[in-house]
């Protein structure tokens, strides 16, 4: 009897073993969805000695044959984590909206925008700033004045990737590996990331203060060039860095978008304008800091929106049925704007110093403002990835 009760235990044992092995995952509970594997870099970025982040990527034959207005020749379909976006919370709608249009980034002389595919393609002069590491897939990108960072997925190891040849946006390499990030963001000389847990990191430059406050839990963030604003647990603002402007009091808010200008040395930090405009908690908009020409004066017309942005003497918000109405009235170089077609409709907006990228209702992108390079000129029908 003993020796047929054993054997009967195995006989069940290997019937479980086949039915985890024909299911191809654990039992016991909720499993995640099935993921692709991201594919390997071939240009993985070199450390140095000195601080362990990484190098900008040198040009290789993958970037030689790509043009910076166009994207790569092979694209692999996306897989279920490429990119490494976590979920987001129910809760956290003003996140959910800023991750709209986690597909545009935008900069003063670059765009680096993500296609439906995962990859990158990039817009303005052949620089480092243009050129991505060959083979990147992300779904969340963020560019700043002379460079971009992307999101990767937890497989890759550093979960966030950069390419410029300015090292001051490049987290180190304990950082990119520690972080576990839901929204990035960069400024000139630091970078910022939302994690998970709500937990808030940041790194750059020394003398930039972007030490975020003892404690911060937030929602969701905005990193202007040299300050950064978030979106608390308890829906309040609170804003730190090189002289930032301070949130009304009282403020509760859905999200924020911020700006700086000014000369982008850091001993020229602390002069400029810089203004910050937020979503209320009913959608309604608020804007405090320097006003020049009406760069905070809210149309009393505006009512509700879904989402905002702001520029250098501007700011643009989209309403919840799509029409986008700006206000203040300066040009930085007015001899090089460029308009956004008229009667544009969005899902969805982005700003950088003078100009603003939007999310079409078809998914298509449609930049504007003031164009250093070709960065703003993305061909009419380019569809970016939408989560």
């Amino acid at each position: 009897m003993a020796t047929f009760q054993s054997a009967l235990r195995s006989a069940i044992c290997l019937l479980a073993i086949a039915g985890c092995a024909s299911n191809g995952r654990q039992t016991g509970g909720p499993q995640p969805p099935e993921e692709d594997a991201e594919p390997s870099s071939p240009d993985p970025q070199p450390r140095t000695p000195d601080s362990g982040s990484a190098k900008p990527p040198a040009s290789t034959s993958a970037d030689a044959a790509r043009d910076v207005t166009g994207a790569d020749t092979a694209v692999a379909p996306p897989g279920a984590d490429d990119g490494g976006t976590p979920p987001i919370s129910s809760e956290d709608d003003g996140l959910r909206q800023l991750l709209v249009t986690s597909a545009i980034g935008l900069g003063y002389y670059t765009a680096c925008h993500i296609m439906p595919g995962l990859d990158v393609r990039c817009f303005g002069d052949r620089h480092p700033r243009t050129m991505p590491p060959a083979g990147i897939r992300t779904k969340q990108m963020t560019c700043a004045h002379d460079g971009c960072c992307a999101l990767m997925p937890k497989e890759a190891g550093e979960r966030i990737r950069c390419w410029s040849d300015k090292r001051t946006i490049f987290p180190p390499a304990d950082v990119a590996r520690m972080v576990d990030p839901v929204q990035i963001g960069i400024g000139y000389q630091h970078g910022c990331a939302l994690n998970t847990d709500h937990s808030v990191t940041c790194w750059g430059q020394p003398g930039t203060m972007n030490a975020p406050p003892a404690g911060l839990k937030a929602k969701s963030l905005a990193i202007a060039a040299y300050y950064n604003c978030a979106v608390q647990l308890d829906d309040s603002v609170v804003c730190w860095g090189i002289n930032p402007p301070q949130p009304p009091a009282g403020l509760k808010a859905k999200l924020v978008t911020a700006i700086f200008h000014a000369g982008l040395h850091l001993e020229e930090a602390k002069g400029g304008t810089r203004h910050a405009c937020a979503i209320q908690m009913d959608d309604t908009v608020r804007c405090w800091g320097d006003n020049i020409d009406g760069t905070t004066d809210v149309p009393a017309n505006l009512g509700p929106v879904r989402d905002i942005a702001a520029a250098t003497y501007n700011t643009c918000a989209v309403r919840r049925e799509g029409e986008m109405i700006c206000w203040g009235k300066r040009r930085l170089y007015p001899d090089r704007y460029k308009d956004h077609p008229p009667g544009i409709k969005l899902k969805g907006i982005r700003g950088k110093f003078a100009a603003y990228c939007g999310l079409q209702l078809d998914d298509t992108i449609v930049c504007w403002g003031e164009e250093k390079t070709s960065h703003l000129t993305v061909p009419p029908g380019t569809k970016a990835y939408v989560p």
